[in-house]
């Protein structure tokens, strides 16, 4: 007998967002999540969204994997930290974003 045991291969590793020092678990990508986000982001282009609708979409994407954190955390950030966090929460290589956030904020 074979089995294929989805709870070992479904379990994917564990990611968290530090912000102001409080630990926000990232819950990992599901196929509603991508959907979701997909079709939003399908929505603005056919609209022809602004890029104020476009940071919406991206903020929403990023609640949706962090329950957690707070709308208003993410407010508080340049756009190109919150290209970072997505990055992030897809599992994508951010090795030296901390830098290039920090540039991109002017600090």
């Amino acid at each position: 007998m074979k089995i294929l045991n989805l709870d070992k291969l479904n379990k994917a590793p564990e990611r968290q967002l530090t912000i102001d020092g409080v630990d926000h678990p990232i819950q990992p990508l599901s196929v509603e999540g991508f959907i979701e986000t997909t079709r939003a982001v399908e929505k603005i282009i056919a609209e022809g969204g602004s890029p104020a609708d476009q940071l919406e979409v991206t903020i929403d994407m990023i609640l949706r994997q962090v329950p957690t954190l707070a709308r208003e955390k993410l407010t508080q950030y340049a756009p190109e930290t919150l290209e970072v966090i997505v990055k992030f929460i897809r599992g994508d290589d951010v090795e030296g974003a901390e830098q290039a956030a920090e540039d991109a904020a002017g600090k």
